[in-house]
């Protein structure tokens, strides 16, 4: 049985057109009674080269999904990732670079956030 898993998750993982399942789970009725404001900040991480990602939104069924997709569509790689949710609050922080292993540009980290507004259907502070 791991071999089938492996050589499922290897064809998964290599097929690039591949489109990503939607989350059709619904937040619960006391996750919506809460509003978060989405926030998203940037800083630099000179020692390792990376961009720094912190990312405060409303935590629900599907939020790492969509926000790995707009790193997909964007072409931002993330390198390691802390993931805390407090209630109905999620806080994590990505450790990112572009796809040459970079820090993002000025212009890049612009995109990136617009994306992730588009993509979280939130207002950012």
């Amino acid at each position: 049985r791991i071999r089938e898993i492996e050589s499922e998750l290897k064809t998964v993982l290599s097929d690039k057109d591949l489109s990503l399942p939607a989350v059709t789970r619904r937040a619960t009725r006391q996750a919506r009674l809460f509003s978060t404001t989405t926030q998203i900040n940037f800083n630099d991480d000179a020692v390792n080269r990376r961009t720094i990602l912190e990312l405060i939104a409303a935590d629900r069924p599907g939020l790492l999904s969509e926000i790995g997709k707009v790193f997909m569509k964007q072409q931002v790689y993330f390198h390691d990732a802390k993931i805390v949710t407090v209630g109905e609050r999620a806080e994590d922080v990505f450790y990112i670079t572009d796809k040459f292993g970079q820090p993002l540009t000025a212009q890049a980290r612009d995109e990136l956030q617009t994306q992730l507004a588009i993509a979280l259907d939130q207002k950012v502070t």
